[in-house]
């Protein structure tokens, strides 16, 4: 079988254009109001409603070719029933949507990840613990990114001391040590490290923006005592940014399969009938696959 489509495509190629050509021509100057409410409509169709600006530039392209398929189907070049070439295009931006994994612009999802993965990687080697930083005891961090605090889970900080560390963790607040989160106090010159490739001032804003960053109001730094350095600038970044999905969780309804068209099969050529039902209705592309493998093609 794929010997005889490189073979038909190479004799025929190029008449399905000329033939477009000659549909378009006559009707140019109508063109913009055919197609400006169909590609709005094709994208309404795909695009989900939270995706960023970058995400719904590249649903504007594929609604254009939907919207191009289906006039093509209208005038007669394209054998297939009304709806198949949108179902089709959506297909195709499904599959790019799940291969990219998130609705976000993509540098912010890489900002986002790069600090993500620097504190997964070295939240316990290159940061103190806050409340053991001035015990002569505590394990060493030569090469500090900052300090690292207990938080309840009202988001507020867990008195601790080097003193009573060690009794809290035989004591009754065990429990609350199990089920505290670890928040991350970046010192500024480590920080611009962290952020090596992007502006560290667009990261810690879009920090801001999803709720990972504790900051004084209208600054990107939050500002406190720290042990041995005094009153200090850091960046402090809530525990909160391990669970930021991304918008990569596939929610119900964002990459749910297209409805296949209701439109039924004609005679036209290359459609295979289902034997199901009427034995009108279109088989799947895996169906169809599966047919010709059965066919011994």
């Amino acid at each position: 079988m794929a010997e005889a489509v490189t073979k038909a495509g190479a004799r025929l190629y190029g008449s399905a254009g000329r033939s477009w050509l000659e549909w378009l021509a006559p009707r140019f100057e109508a063109l913009p109001g055919l197609l400006a409410p169909a590609i709005e409509r094709h994208r309404g169709a795909m695009v989900p409603e939270a995706a960023s600006e970058q995400v719904r530039r590249v649903g504007n392209r594929f609604a254009l070719v939907a919207a191009a398929g289906e006039l093509a189907i209208e005038a007669g070049i394209l054998p297939w029933p009304a709806g198949h070439a949108a179902w089709a295009v959506r297909e195709c931006f499904n599959a790019w949507l799940a291969a990219r994994g998130h609705l976000d612009n993509g540098e912010e999802v890489a900002m986002l990840r790069q600090v993500r993965a620097f504190l997964e990687t070295n939240g316990e080697a290159l940061f103190t613990w806050h409340h053991r930083a001035m015990d002569d005891h505590k394990p060493n961090t030569p090469l500090r990114a900052g300090f690292k605090i207990l938080m309840d889970g009202d988001g507020e900080p867990i008195k601790a001391d080097s003193a009573t560390d060690y009794l809290e963790r035989t004591g009754s607040a065990i429990l609350e040590r199990r089920e505290a989160t670890v928040d991350y106090m970046i010192l500024r010159e480590r920080w611009r490290d962290i952020c090596k490739g992007f502006d560290h001032s667009a990261v810690a804003t879009l920090l801001r923006q999803r709720g990972h960053l504790v900051h004084e109001k209208d600054r990107l730094t939050n500002k406190r005592r720290l042990p041995g350095m005094g009153l200090t600038a850091y960046y402090h970044v809530k525990a909160s940014i391990f669970a930021d999905t991304l918008w990569s969780d596939l929610h119900a309804g964002w990459l749910a399969p297209p409805e296949w068209p209701e439109s039924r099969a004609s005679s036209s050529e290359g459609v295979f009938p289902s034997k199901q039902g009427d034995g009108n209705t279109l088989l799947h592309w895996r169906e169809q696959k599966t047919l010709l493998r059965k066919m011994g093609y």
